[in-house]
């Protein structure tokens, strides 16, 4: 794959302008791979670029965060977009390419304060803008309401993919309870205004530390867009504080985070709302895994 990679970025070297490689060579290394994609570096003396190649059966990624950088072209904390090509010629993938995040390197495998306030400040600049109503963004990532995580988890459990005779006998009683332990999230108070549906937002939809990197002067960068899209803010809040290593945070770090999101955000009832996700969530989770599980097990 690394020598594919180098055979298209010399092509870009002799045929596109943002590569401007005097004789169609450029040094290329390996710099990491995401869950459906590796990442090249390629460089020369005036030009550093970052390569995101996948499988063609993921060109819909490309394309989606293709759309959300060009969406994001003013704002100064995403990766700056070189090319995208959804079908690349030569090397039958699918490729994105950016220019590579000055002085970039990966950022602490444990939460900072930076994070948090990297968090807010992404909250209210990144996830600003509004999503045009059609195009690769256009369709939703995520749940508008918290009533979409309950109407998630029916489908993942009353709806049982295949026979269940099957699987064991404990297995099935587990999968039994489970159907009906999802009624207790009925009775949580969802009152009239956190049923409305939030309004269409473009987001990350992939918070995570992993997605953040440090570059010159100490400014962080939210990178990997490839999930990007319209959904609840509350909701992608409240997935970075169901993540593992959000329980390195004390609960009051935890609380003036949450605060200071919903300080600056103009949605009604941001702070419940992301109360109700941190309540469903590990229960989305749960039942989502136990039917993969159960899934393979009926193979």
């Amino acid at each position: 794959m690394a020598e594919q990679a180098l055979l298209y970025a010399r092509h870009l070297a002799t045929t596109m302008p943002f590569v401007p490689g005097s004789d169609g060579t450029l040094p290329i290394s390996v710099l990491g791979h995401g869950y459906s994609n590796l990442l090249y570096t390629v460089c020369n003396d005036v030009v550093d670029l970052v390569f995101r190649v996948y499988p063609l059966a993921h060109q819909d990624r490309v394309l989606r965060e293709q759309a959300a950088l060009s969406l994001l072209a003013s704002v100064d904390a995403v990766p700056e977009l070189a090319w995208g090509e959804p079908n690349a010629r030569f090397i039958e993938r699918s490729v994105l390419i950016c220019y590579k995040v000055p002085d970039f390197s990966f950022d602490a495998d444990e939460i900072l304060p930076a994070h948090l306030d990297c968090l807010a400040d992404f909250s209210a600049t990144i996830h600003g803008p509004e999503v045009p109503g059609s195009g690769p963004i256009a369709e939703p990532v995520g749940p508008s309401a918290p009533r979409m995580c309950l109407e998630l988890i029916d489908r993942e459990l009353l709806s049982p993919k295949g026979s269940l005779e099957r699987l064991s006998p404990l297995v099935r009683e587990t999968l039994t309870y489970l159907q009906e332990f999802p009624r207790c999230l009925n009775l949580l108070d969802l009152k009239p205004h956190l049923w409305k549906e939030s309004p269409g937002r473009l987001y990350q939809a992939d918070g995570q530390l992993a997605n953040v990197v440090k570059g010159s002067r100490g400014m962080r960068y939210l990178v990997d867009w490839e999930h990007a899209g319209p959904m609840d803010p509350a909701y992608e809040i409240a997935s970075f504080f169901q993540r593992p290593y959000s329980l390195q945070l004390s609960r009051k770090q935890r609380d003036n985070c949450i605060s200071k999101n919903a300080d600056r955000r103009d949605i009604s009832a941001d702070r419940d709302r992301k109360a109700k996700y941190l309540t469903v969530l590990p229960v989305q989770w749960i039942t989502r895994l136990t039917s993969l599980l159960a899934e393979d097990l009926r193979r």
